[in-house]
């Protein structure tokens, strides 16, 4: 199985932004998720989101990208117990991480719809970890639902 990049489907939406500054913000992201080797593992990580999530032309676009890039489907540890992801963890994590850091409804209600999916104890060590990079009653609150949610997973 082909694993499908975030940064490519980022490339595939500049066709789609009209404005250069939105152009190069979005060209800056896609390079940037180039060099990340890991998942965001800290605050500082996390952070490093926050100046595309300002930018509400680039939030769409994330938003957008996550909401089809749906990792329970191209992945189950129930079908896979050896534990192979065919996703790209780096830029999924790191665009959750985009989405927190200006939290909308809509990314709200998708990253619970994530939580409500996961199905593997990596997805959920690091979906717990960058929600708790952000102190909001938002997160905390998906937070909880997910680990809530932990006592249904078998891992």
């Amino acid at each position: 199985m082909e694993i499908v990049f975030i940064k490519d489907l980022l490339s595939n939406k500049l066709l789609s932004v009209v404005n250069n500054e939105d152009k190069k913000l979005l060209n800056n992201l896609i390079n940037n998720l180039n060099k990340y080797t890991t998942a965001p593992l800290s605050a500082n990580h996390s952070q490093r989101m926050n100046l595309f999530a300002q930018n509400q032309v680039i939030y769409d676009i994330v938003l957008d990208v996550v909401n089809n890039y749906k990792i329970w489907e191209l992945y189950s540890y129930k079908k896979d117990p050896a534990g192979l992801r065919f996703y790209d963890v780096v830029g999924y994590f790191y665009m959750i991480s985009l989405l927190l850091c200006n939290m909308s409804y809509k990314a709200e209600t998708l990253i619970k719809e994530i939580v409500n999916n996961i199905d593997h104890k990596y997805d959920y060590d690091l979906m717990i970890r960058i929600l708790g990079f952000f102190k909001n009653e938002r997160t905390i609150t998906i937070r909880n639902l997910l680990e809530t949610r932990l006592l249904d997973i078998k891992f």
